[in-house]
């Protein structure tokens, strides 16, 4: 796998639903969403800058702007970040800004950041560790890292059954080209093996687990 055809893949399904995703997402997660932006806001302040990695449309940066220094989101697909303009543009505010870029290997100064945001991303990304491995890097000490992603490794009622199943055939046919079945107890294990101490923990969402986990580094 190269870093180019990784990219490709990790940006193809984005592209095609960017114009249609906050529509599509929030029928399913309105309420993971409200619960993901009460509690990163109870982790910054007025002066906090803040990267939200995998930014989508900007659901999250443009919801929390209002109450932190800067936000800088960025995204793989730029379809996905043209519809984060938009939204920014509309809104006339001046300390947030969206650009295409890896969260695997960005061109940030390392300790540039107090928070960094991976929501909903590291399911479908090829390497989730060489993100949250960028992440740490990214941080100053002390800095807090705010993660919240799905968790279809965790048991499931009869009813998402059909889900899985849909999930399982996307991936092997391609349509979905990375997606990740995780556990919590892998998610935890992971922030933990690039340097974070775990702090807070909690599910947005039944079924899928929408897993929030909040590390620091020290």
């Amino acid at each position: 796998m190269t870093k180019d055809s990784r990219k490709i893949n990790e940006r193809m399904l984005w592209d095609n639903i960017a114009r249609s995703y906050d529509q599509k997402v929030m029928l399913t997660y309105e309420d993971a969403y409200r619960q993901t932006v009460e509690a990163i806001l109870e982790e910054v302040n007025s002066t906090s800058c803040v990267l939200d990695v995998g930014c989508g449309t900007g659901i999250i940066a443009m919801e929390i702007v209002p109450e932190v220094n800067q936000v800088i989101g960025i995204d793989l697909s730029p379809k996905m970040i043209a519809q984060a303009r938009k939204k920014a543009l509309k809104m006339a505010l001046e300390n947030v800004t969206f650009d295409e870029g890896d969260g695997y290997a960005t061109d940030f100064d390392s300790g540039s950041f107090d928070v960094v945001i991976l929501a909903n991303l590291l399911h479908v990304v090829a390497e989730p560790a060489a993100v949250v491995r960028e992440a740490h890097r990214l941080l100053a000490p002390g800095g807090i890292l705010l993660t919240v992603t799905d968790c279809m490794g965790e048991p499931l009622p009869p009813k998402m059954w059909l889900n899985l199943i849909e999930l399982r055939l996307m991936k092997l046919f391609g349509r979905i080209k990375y997606f990740s079945f995780f556990r919590k107890s892998y998610l935890k294990a992971l922030l933990e093996e690039q340097g974070f101490s775990v702090e807070k923990e909690a599910e947005f969402h039944p079924a899928p687990v929408n897993y929030y986990l909040t590390g620091r580094k020290g």
